[in-house]
């Protein structure tokens, strides 16, 4: 997204990374280490879901997140970026939805947040390879 035709954000050097620098994807991984770290000492009682229906939003804001960043990538910059979408959907998103399906919880709690979900990615990716 820093190869936009209206980039988000730009790097000083190009980046080794489909254009982007490791040294970000560092930063990204220790801010993710402080911000867990901070809210594990801040809330150590904290007790994990038990329902999937308490995971629902969490999964559905996951994913429209997701289809935002592809969605960007795969209409404002060519097709090579197909590949680290479709790597980002492999790691990122089939992960997501499998360790999500695997928490128990009624059978129907998921069909409808999921199916909205997964039909907005869907809409995102069909936009994108139809421009």
């Amino acid at each position: 997204m820093s190869q936009a035709p209206y980039p988000f954000w730009e790097f000083q050097d190009a980046g080794e990374f489909f254009g982007m620098p490791y040294r970000n994807l560092t930063g990204w991984l220790g801010t993710g280490a402080v911000f867990m770290t901070v809210g594990t000492l801040l809330w150590p009682d904290l007790a994990a879901p038990r329902d999937r229906a308490d995971l629902t939003f969490p999964l559905v804001v996951y994913l429209v997140n997701f289809a935002f960043g592809a969605a960007i990538t795969l209409t404002q910059l060519d097709s090579g970026f197909a590949i680290p979408a479709s790597l980002g959907v492999l790691f990122g998103v089939v992960p997501a939805i499998a360790l999500w399906q695997a928490v128990p919880g009624t059978r129907d709690s998921w069909l409808t947040p999921l199916g909205a979900g997964l039909s907005l990615l869907l809409t995102f990716f069909n936009r994108s390879s139809n421009s």
